[in-house]
């Protein structure tokens, strides 16, 4: 800043406020900047939905409600909500059946039946029995439900999508 603006700009501010009264302000100023920046940082961050390439949300991430979910399921506290799964037996995420592109490895239902390993669109273990078809593509386990109260959707290979049961 050039002299002679600085001058100006204290005799601006000298006209208006005694040397106490602008010692004191700049004082108060210096002792709250570190209580903002820390206020600033201990400020919640907005958790975002992330939607998967079927437009819904993932097993084990964020939800606010069931509607979101792949699974049809959100469940835990406020803010902490997260997507859970349904009817995976003993099988885990990654698994799909032989006849959509990977290996048969046999499970046991929720109501103790054999089954197979699949992996829903929510990217989620489901152990199933056997496959729907042809119906139009699901995208979520709600689109199954009308096969299955607890139908899912799951991955299939190069056909894209199709509902799986578990009894």
């Amino acid at each position: 800043m050039e002299s002679f603006r600085f001058d100006r700009l204290t005799r601006l501010v000298s006209l208006h406020l005694s040397r106490r009264t602008l010692a004191g302000a700049v004082g108060l100023a210096t002792l709250a900047l570190p209580h903002r920046i820390e206020a600033k940082k201990n400020r919640k961050k907005k958790k975002k939905i992330k939607r998967n390439a079927f437009g819904c949300v993932n097993v084990g991430t964020f939800c606010k409600n069931s509607s979101q979910c792949c699974s049809g399921i959100c469940q835990g506290k406020k803010g902490k909500k997260k997507c859970q799964a349904h009817d995976t037996g003993s099988c885990q995420p990654g698994h799909t059946q032989l006849d959509c592109g990977g290996e048969d490895v046999p499970c046991l239902t929720n109501t103790g039946l054999d089954g197979l390993c699949d992996t829903t669109t929510g990217n989620a273990a489901f152990c199933s029995v056997h496959k729907v078809g042809p119906q139009p593509p699901c995208t979520r386990d709600a689109d199954c439900k009308i096969f299955d109260p607890r139908g899912a959707c799951i991955r299939c290979g190069a056909i894209g999508t199709l509902c799986a049961v578990s009894d």
